[in-house]
């Protein structure tokens, strides 16, 4: 019995101690492979430094200071961007021009454009009312077909009773200026 207890003592000290011997020496064995590296790198390839020889002006006097030039910065070009074709046309479908709705209504606007919509372009709808003019909707892709479609919701805009004039506009995504626009159509807003 003792005798077995011995043993398994013995084991277990060597368990525990084994991994840890395993990891020093495998240590000590990187540190030298890494050191006899580094020394024979040095050893092999000695690079000698030297320092540039300043060679004196005469009478201890300094070269003149040239003035700098000044270049004159690029003038960026712009990018032309493709015009709108003499022969492009904004058709509305909807509503018609005269078309009453409430003031808290929803309505559908549609159109098509004859032209393939370039990048960058989107359609902007208008609506001009006691000489305030507010942006209903954009869209900047077919979205009926090859046609389009804006649904707009008066109720979140609020417009007064009375008649407005809404347009469709064709503009470039950063510029506010039309580059086309659609016939203007009235709209009649009624009080509920």
């Amino acid at each position: 019995m003792q005798k077995l207890k011995k043993r398994i003592r013995t084991r277990q000290f060597w368990l525990t101690i084994a991994p840890l011997i395993i990891v020093l020496v495998a240590l000590g064995v990187y540190n030298l492979t890494i050191a006899s590296q580094t020394t024979t790198a040095v050893a092999t390839n000695p690079t000698p430094t030297r320092r540039p020889t300043r060679t004196p002006f005469p009478d201890g006097t300094r070269p003149p200071i040239l003035l700098a030039t000044i270049l004159p910065s690029p003038t960026p070009t712009i990018t032309p961007r493709p015009d709108v074709p003499q022969t492009a046309v904004i058709t509305l479908f909807g509503p018609p021009d005269s078309s009453s709705l409430s003031q808290d209504g929803q309505l559908t606007f549609f159109w098509t454009y004859s032209e393939p919509l370039p990048a960058r372009q989107q359609f902007v709808l208008t609506l001009h009312q006691n000489g305030i003019t507010t942006v209903l909707g954009t869209l900047a892709q077919p979205n009926f077909g090859d046609a389009y479609q804006l649904s707009v919701n008066f109720d979140v805009i609020e417009p007064t009773a009375g008649t407005a004039v809404w347009q469709m506009q064709l503009q470039w995504i950063d510029e506010e200026r039309p580059l086309l626009a659609s016939e203007e159509r009235e709209i009649t807003f009624i009080r509920e």
